[in-house]
């Protein structure tokens, strides 16, 4: 186990690629059997896996805990609570089914993961790509480089984002579970009932956590290269010229059939990122639904036991309603956050979209060109 958190530690450390950090670290992630892809030898790029074993085993560990789920319902019936004794059993059985059928999907589809998380790491090659040319073509002009205008994709900054939001959703499930815990022994004694329900609600809760923070990572990973292509755009051919001074038009102007070039190869990389946003949706669109329709169920069902608390008090009335209170704001709160961002990845692509057809117009249009450069003859018209 030293060996585990160490080597995690080292990952979070370094962030060396693409692959080396994903959530809490993709080789931890793969300890855990929620991995799709392994690395074979020295080899920073993953290959698919022939057989997913850790699938499996957590396919049949979620059979165990579903198992045990029945088992701890049993005890449950004896308890003074309604709420627990007709929808808190329950619930907790519906969420570890569900996440069953997602581990499964993911097993049969594992080959569509890879393929989506092969097509980050060509887009980040073609970028990078992109900086050797600029750099060979030997231009004076310093807002031609890429490293010179600063433009990276800063692996650092996005796994960072992404494991704190894992970090945070891990922390805020232990507390309320514990919470949960306690209030199932309270009106149901035996530490069998405890360990059990402990057991079974932070397995779900952390597998939610995890099956959704992968769509997270996803629509993060597009609305950060949206970002940081867009970054570049900017800075490689401001697309506002009266804010721009004459030298600076002068570059422009000097290397405007490099920098149609460079515009294309932008509109090429946009494009291929909108493709992959488009992939993404349709293969993910069955596990997307299903965790959204899960998150939606535990909101309700947070709601209304709170509301039942509220309405008719059981004996521990006031714990159960601060306590589904907290459940219900964690997943709408969640439900609203992957919303959000999914429809921030649209607002990137079209504002990088604008940017590009203003870059076209510029490099295009000879009333612009005859502003930069005056000393261009200009074409009267008669021959």
């Amino acid at each position: 186990m030293g060996s585990i958190f160490g080597r995690l530690a080292e990952q979070w450390r370094n962030h060396d690629t693409f692959f080396d950090v994903i959530w809490s670290g993709q080789w931890f992630t793969d300890r855990l059997g929620l991995s799709v892809m392994t690395y074979r030898a020295n080899s920073r790029i993953p290959t698919v896996k022939t057989v997913p074993w850790g699938l499996i085993v957590t396919i049949v560990g979620q059979v165990a805990i579903l198992y045990f789920n029945m088992k701890t319902n049993i005890i449950m019936n004896n308890s003074t609570s309604f709420i627990i004794r007709y929808g808190m059993r329950w619930v907790f059985s519906i969420g570890t089914f569900m996440l069953l059928f997602v581990t499964v999907l993911n097993a049969v589809f594992r080959k569509r993961t890879f393929k989506l998380m092969k097509g980050f790491y060509d887009f980040d090659l073609k970028v990078s790509r992109i900086d050797h040319l600029c750099f060979l073509n030997g231009f004076n002009n310093s807002f031609l480089q890429l490293k010179a205008i600063g433009y990276q994709i800063d692996l650092k900054v996005q796994n960072d984002w992404c494991n704190m939001v894992m970090l945070i959703s891990a922390i805020l499930i232990t507390v309320i579970t514990l919470a949960t815990c306690y209030l199932v022994v309270k009106t149901t004694t035996g530490i069998f009932v405890f360990c059990m329900m402990f057991l079974t609600i932070c397995w779900t809760n952390y597998v939610v956590t995890i099956s959704t923070g992968q769509y997270v990572f996803y629509n993060y990973s597009f609305q950060f290269r949206f970002k940081a292509l867009n970054k570049y755009l900017c800075k490689l051919l401001p697309t506002d010229l009266e804010s721009n001074n004459h030298f600076r038009q002068r570059d422009i102007h000097k290397n405007r059939f490099t920098l149609m070039d460079r515009i294309g190869d932008i509109a090429q990389l946009h494009s291929e990122l909108v493709t992959q946003v488009g992939h993404y949706s349709e293969n993910y669109a069955v596990q997307l639904l299903q965790s959204y329709f899960g998150l939606v169920i535990m909101t309700i069902f947070s709601a209304f036991t709170m509301y039942r608390a509220l309405v008719k008090p059981d004996p521990d009335s006031d714990f159960i309603a601060i306590i589904n209170f907290c459940w219900s704001s964690y997943y709408t709160a969640y439900l609203l956050f992957n919303i959000t961002l999914a429809g921030m990845i649209q607002t990137q692509a079209k504002k990088i979209g604008i940017s590009i057809h203003k870059a076209i117009d510029l490099l295009h249009d000879d009333d612009i060109c005859d502003k930069v450069d005056p000393t261009k003859p200009k074409w009267s018209g008669k021959s």
